[in-house]
């Protein structure tokens, strides 16, 4: 079996690095403090917060708002997550003791000693909402542990329930042995709640960017080990070749990993990665097609091919010119526009980047100017 992962669930053994990252989450879970994470799309964002959740000794409870539909949706997954960690065998007593004020609209089923909560049509909301903080507190209390509550994809709350932000903001302001870790694929989305004054969260969270690529070292080590576990052999040039194509891009890294080991018999090859690569490109080229005619801006394409050429001075009025861009500020517009769709990344004063390689690559093929 091949045995890189792509779009799987989160495996312990095939997750690199991010010992930074995991130090700090702790640091701030120890603080008591909340916390953001910002990542572009497809840096292993969510794999970072489940590594989290099992490497650490506090109670943590994730919920992925991508695939909740209402209110009722995201407090059953807390509710059903505090049963399970408090270990309770009897689902009456449960609510008697943690939802009393929700016992005329919970019930349950148990399929296989599984027990699975529900709510009736006419819950009110606010109720719901503010017994789930005092399971929350509650379940902190029993266990004499500090929760942290883990809202992934959070820039969904407003289909699920537009006033969350505010209703969580009064929260943390009572309850100090509850924290809450927030990320999103949505950048701009979660910087505007939490880090602008106009937000809602604003002031109330710590922040921290995953924006950097993994190490060579590391990502080298991984892949060698796993061809060498499936008998097969990549040796250091095309192994340093399989990252450099990629930049230790999380996702990419493992998705030419895959298809590098789908073409190789034996013994991995330079020849061998460069075909498994131009059959990602060609792969994804469609995609693409459709993503560039999504943000289809006067300038897009202008400013898409300057990213490719890696300008040292892009704001230049020289650059500006040599690209057809009429002004500094179209140029700023525009990079929003970009990042806003998650294509390009924000390294710094006037650097930017594409975050996808493969994207990159796409650009350099089909845009001239």
């Amino acid at each position: 079996m091949n045995p890189f992962k792509v779009g799987k669930g989160y495996s312990q053994e095939h997750f690199i690095d991010r010992q930074r990252e995991i130090d700090y989450m702790v640091n701030v879970a120890e603080s008591g403090n909340n916390l953001v994470i910002l990542a572009p799309r497809r840096f292993g964002k969510t794999w970072l917060l489940h590594k989290f959740k099992e490497s650490t000794s506090f109670v943590v409870l994730y919920v992925d708002l991508f695939g909740v539909i209402s209110l009722k949706g995201l407090s059953t997954q807390l509710i059903n997550q505090s049963f399970q960690i408090l270990k309770e065998k009897d689902p009456v007593s449960f609510v008697t003791k943690y939802l009393k004020n929700l016992g005329r609209y919970i019930s349950f089923s148990i399929n296989f000693q599984h027990v699975s909560f529900s709510f009736s049509s006419n819950v009110d909301e606010e109720i719901l909402l503010d017994e789930c903080y005092k399971l929350l507190s509650s379940l902190s209390k029993t266990l004499k542990r500090r929760v942290i509550v883990i809202f992934d994809e959070f820039q969904e709350h407003e289909r699920i329930y537009k006033n969350l932000p505010e209703s969580l903001r009064s929260y943390f302001q009572i309850e100090d042995n509850v924290s809450f870790f927030f990320a999103g694929s949505k950048k701009h989305m979660l910087e505007s709640l939490f880090f602008q004054k106009s937000g809602a969260m604003y002031h109330s969270c710590l922040r921290m960017d995953v924006d950097t690529y993994l190490p060579k070292e590391d990502c080298i080590q991984y892949a060698q080990k796993k061809f060498k576990e499936s008998y097969k052999s990549l040796p250091n040039e095309p192994a340093e070749f399989i990252f450099n194509l990629t930049r230790g891009h999380p996702y990419f890294f493992q998705l030419l990993c895959y298809e590098t080991w789908n073409k190789t018999d034996s013994v991995v090859t330079k020849e061998i990665v460069t075909e498994a690569y131009e059959i990602l490109c060609d792969r994804e080229s469609y995609a693409y097609d459709v993503l560039i005619d999504k943000v289809d801006y006067r300038y897009v394409r202008n400013i898409l091919a300057l990213l490719t050429k890696g300008e040292s001075e892009p704001f230049s009025q020289e650059t500006l010119k040599r690209y057809g861009i009429p002004t500094a500020s179209v140029m700023s517009r525009t990079l929003k526009l970009l990042s806003e769709h998650g294509i390009v990344e924000k390294l710094g004063r006037g650097k930017y980047i594409i975050t996808d390689p493969l994207f990159e690559s796409y650009l350099q093929r089909r845009i001239n100017l």
